[in-house]
């Protein structure tokens, strides 16, 4: 037998000596290999992308091109947006357009679904999530404000404001003209509910926009589809590598988002930025930062006081002695006056709103929780709400109260939920700055609400859904409001 190569010559072949082993090789130089994939897992995954892309491109269409045809006798007054919007006049077109509209929220929230199920396994890049974003946005934002007519409301405040009224004495139909005629008839004798920093945005967009409804919505567009992509990069830099693809996709990708914030680029957009941005500063230890962007969301939303007062909380109670805690509140204070006093200077009665807050529920939402406890215990609403609101303020005064026994998002992400869901109204786009922040944290249950706030949130905001549902199957009052 010929043993060149194998030992010294002559030596025989045995077992090896165990009391003299083979050196091991220095981990520099050790010969990588390659990790085992199971055979048609990568195709089988790059197939799953493609039909998660087409089921939101498609459901996106489907939406953008029915919306407007959906639109009621206030279409006539109606910005064009390309020949989208002009309601039907049949039965039969309008309940096509309806069904439309429903296969297209369907087909996107599968899309969606997919999506977060490749993430979650690890199948596709951070990047592959947001090219597919991307792709999604393209048809929502050339078309037609989507779900909601809110914004038509938001630039005829800006217009109010710029001309010297209060829109917080007097609703847009005292101003009249074109800013008015778009805006949904429940809310043109509305007063805004809105902080100073939203009209002020609206009023600058308004300004931007050379007091031109389509260049002033566009442009509260242009801020909202802004203010997403910031969220979007301030959570994939708060989120573990674990976890990141999973968060991006919660956030980038969702239904909620693209629709509610995007499309009809509600106040939500920057409240969630803002609320955002406020924990990014508390993650990198600039506490003052995180109170002054935190008390700017307050400034929008009166939701933003919950991550103000949760670091307002944490703040005290990591600091040690009196002196300290005295230098916490000097330091926090002042942060909340930098952005206070000048909105207070830039907007007249900066706290008018405070006494608009009630202008959302003057709508009534099926869907809200007050009003399946109210139609299944047969107890007025009012007394149900009212019951709401304190079991409301217990759950976010018990969060903070406990801030520093789970991490800050946590406690922010589930106060924001609770407001939310325990208010005497519940429109889509409020839950969208709690699901954003649940996106961020580890656990599988906060994940959930994420995914499904983004995609059955959305399908039960619908007051829209249901009048085109109505549509199909036959006519019926539409009880679609929004605030």
């Amino acid at each position: 037998m010929l043993d060149a190569g194998l030992g010294p010559p002559g030596q025989a072949l045995g077992p090896p000596d165990r009391r003299h082993p083979a050196p091991r090789p220095h981990p520099r130089h050790r010969i990588p290999v390659a990790p085992v994939v199971p055979p048609g897992r990568g195709s089988t995954a790059r197939r799953r992308l493609r039909a998660a892309r087409v089921l939101g491109v498609v459901g996106a269409v489907l939406m953008v091109v029915s919306q407007g045809r959906l639109a009621a006798p206030i279409a006539e007054v109606q910005p064009s947006w390309l020949g989208l919007v002009g309601a039907f006049r049949t039965p039969a077109a309008r309940g096509l357009a309806g069904g439309c509209l429903i296969t297209g929220l369907v087909l996107l929230s599968w899309g969606f679904l997919l999506l977060v199920r490749l993430s979650r396994a690890g199948e596709v890049s951070t990047g592959a999530v947001v090219r597919t974003a991307l792709l999604w946005v393209v048809p929502i934002v050339v078309g037609p404000p989507l779900m909601s007519l809110d914004v038509y409301s938001y630039v005829a405040q800006g217009e109010m404001l710029h001309q010297g009224f209060d829109p917080y004495h007097v609703g847009p139909e005292f101003m009249g003209g074109p800013f008015h005629d778009p805006v949904d008839p429940r809310w043109r004798a509305a007063h805004a509910p809105y902080g100073p920093l939203a009209l002020l945005l609206s009023e600058v967009a308004v300004v931007v926009g050379r007091h031109s409804v389509i260049a002033s919505v566009v442009i509260l567009r242009v801020v909202a589809l802004a203010s997403v992509a910031l969220t979007v990069l301030l959570v994939a830099r708060m989120t573990s590598t674990s976890t990141r693809t999973r968060t991006v996709a919660l956030v980038a990708a969702s239904p909620l988002v693209l629709v509610t914030l995007v499309s009809a680029a509600h106040h939500e957009a920057v409240v969630t930025v803002l609320v955002v941005g406020a924990l990014a500063a508390q993650q990198a230890r600039r506490p003052a930062l995180g109170v002054a962007l935190a008390a700017a969301a307050l400034a929008d939303k009166l939701p933003g006081a919950v991550a103000l007062g949760a670091l307002g909380v944490l703040h005290l109670a990591e600091a040690a002695g009196w002196r300290a805690r005295v230098r916490v509140l000097a330091r926090d204070g002042l942060a909340v006056l930098a952005v206070w006093v000048p909105l207070a200077l830039l907007v007249p009665d900066p706290l008018g709103w405070l006494r608009a807050l009630s202008t959302p529920g003057l709508g009534h939402t099926w869907q809200a929780p007050v009003a399946v406890i109210g139609l299944v215990t047969r107890v007025p609403e009012s007394l149900v709400r009212a019951a709401a609101e304190v079991v409301s303020v217990l759950i976010v005064g018990r969060l903070l109260l406990t801030v520093r026994r789970r991490p800050l998002a946590a406690t922010v992400g589930w106060g924001l939920f609770a407001v939310a869901l325990l208010g005497p109204v519940l429109y889509p786009w409020y839950l969208a700055p709690a699901a954003a922040v649940l996106a961020t944290l580890d656990g599988s249950v906060a994940a959930a609400v994420s995914l499904l706030s983004g995609c059955w949130g959305l399908a039960l905001g619908i007051p829209l859904i249901e009048r085109a549902a109505r549509l199909v199957v036959g006519p019926g009052e539409s009880s679609s409001a929004g605030a």
